[in-house]
């Protein structure tokens, strides 16, 4: 029997004996197996594998496709010569990507033995092509970088520059050391994106479940500095609201609200393909509040500088009770605040759990 099968089994042998947060407990399995996969690596790291948990859920399938090859002339890097690779059948790339970045923010990660970032493991091949990860990337540049090293330059279909890995040769093969990509802002940015084109990759109403509404649909960068466009659901599940998040083609997770209870949980775990947070810190905080009683007047959030901002509820026939969702910067959040005939009950930021 495989991991993902023990795994899986373990999962819905839990989920039957209580309410359980799978997109956090999905994220934490992914941890502890990535950490051991990092224990017993090898110098040269293999592409990990993804899983695809789906719950509940059917019809999603596979979807994406990389852009149209362009040739592009490279110079020949230092060491070619010793792995007999001959300078005139080098793969050209892709080109077309950018020299600087374009995007808002970019992170520097440090990819060498020890790091705890996995999210992202670029390979390059003996003939300096992109490998594993790396070949997620629609257009893409191989350069010498300073100090012997050879970078590898990803863009997106359009030519932005997404990330920059470098490699440094390893035995008879490339080792990846470090890596600057594109990454999100903490800034709190809408729950809904207007402007977003239609997409066939994106779950629908249909895929999700009968009275589902659409909370969080967005556009952020992934592990490799793409953008990667992502979607949250509100569905009723028996006498509660779940949250069903993701995309066809990436894990699909669920997580029940609690309906008794109007206490502010994190949902982060699904703001994002589980795959892509695994040793990352997420640069904004999904919060919800479900008010299945009928006991809640509002709620509030409020930074760190003491601005108060008031979430804006989300109601549907399909469910009782209402719905508070919101976004928040995640080193700039200092409390929630839920308000009800009783008085405001107030939740700090590090009191808010899964």
């Amino acid at each position: 029997m495989s991991t993902e099968d023990r795994v899986r089994g373990a999962l819905e042998r839990a989920a039957e004996a209580r309410d359980v947060d799978v997109a956090a407990l999905h994220a934490a399995v992914r941890d502890e197996l990535t950490r051991r996969e990092r224990a017993r690596r090898t110098p040269r790291r293999a592409a990990r594998t993804r899983v695809t948990w789906v719950a509940g859920l059917s019809g999603v399938g596979l979807a994406g496709a990389l852009g149209a090859a362009l040739l592009a002339g490279l110079p020949v890097l230092p060491g070619d010569a010793d792995r007999g690779v001959d300078p005139g059948e080098r793969p050209a790339g892709r080109g077309g990507v950018a020299e600087g970045f374009a995007c808002p923010a970019q992170e520097s990660v440090d990819l060498g033995p020890g790091s705890a970032d996995d999210s992202f493991l670029p390979e390059l091949t003996d003939d300096l092509r992109p490998a594993g990860e790396a070949t997620a990337a629609p257009r893409w540049e191989v350069a010498e970088g300073p100090d012997g090293t050879t970078l590898l330059r990803l863009g997106d279909a359009g030519g932005a520059l997404a990330s920059v890995v470098t490699f440094r040769a390893s035995g008879s093969g490339f080792r990846p050391v470090s890596v600057e990509r594109c990454v999100d802002v903490g800034d709190g940015s809408r729950l809904l994106t207007p402007g977003l084109p239609d997409s066939p990759g994106l779950l629908s109403a249909a895929d999700v479940g009968e009275g589902a509404v659409r909370v969080v649909d967005r556009a952020s960068y992934d592990t490799v500095g793409l953008v990667k466009r992502h979607t949250v659901w509100a569905v009723p599940c028996g006498r509660s609201v779940c949250l069903v998040a993701g995309s066809r083609g990436d894990t699909i997770t669920r997580s029940r609200l609690r309906s008794d209870d109007p206490t502010p949980l994190d949902r982060t775990s699904q703001l994002s393909d589980p795959d892509d947070v695994v040793g990352r810190a997420s640069a904004q905080r999904l919060v919800v509040v479900y008010d299945g009683q009928g006991a809640v007047t509002g709620v509030t959030w409020r930074d760190r500088a003491g601005a108060t901002t008031t979430v804006d509820p989300v109601r549907a026939a399909t469910w009782p009770g209402v719905l508070y969702v919101f976004l928040a910067p995640t080193d700039d959040l200092a409390a929630v605040t839920v308000s009800s005939p009783d008085g405001d009950v107030v939740h700090p930021a590090g009191s808010v759990e899964p």
